[in-house]
């Protein structure tokens, strides 16, 4: 098994943070790598304003996965943590995958900091809509 656990703070509200990362139709905008391309995923926790978490249904690895959410000052922190498990034939070269899901999640994070910071709002509503990458 391998865990990973990444944070970022966000200079936008809780809200507006949730809104955008519970939204899985959103998620190719931001996240890129092993976790995206889960082939099924299903919401095992949802918390509104709070923490979702999901877990894979189908693909190569078994994985559960949490985000937190929690104010701060100046806007949103946000917590991801997963669990991967890779099985007896990947065991080997579990160090090497965690270290690359560890870059992915970063990269990610880094994405979502983007999107969210430099965003534009529709005024109605906490959503956003951003400009594309």
């Amino acid at each position: 098994m391998i865990e990973v656990e990444t944070s970022v703070r966000i200079r936008q509200p809780l809200q507006a943070v949730f809104a955008f990362v519970a939204d899985t139709r959103n998620t190719p905008r931001w996240q890129i790598g092993m976790m995206r391309h889960a082939l099924e995923t299903a919401i095992t926790t949802f918390e509104t304003d709070e923490q979702v978490g999901i877990k894979s249904t189908s693909g190569p690895f078994g994985f559960d996965a949490l985000y937190y959410l929690e104010a701060f000052e100046e806007g949103t922190q946000i917590t991801w943590t997963c669990r991967l498990y890779t099985g007896e034939p990947y065991c080997f070269v579990e160090a090497l995958i965690g270290q690359v899901m560890t870059m992915e999640t970063e990269v990610s994070f880094m994405i979502l900091t983007r999107l969210l910071e430099e965003q534009r709002t529709c005024g109605c509503c906490p959503v956003t809509f951003n400009r594309p990458l």
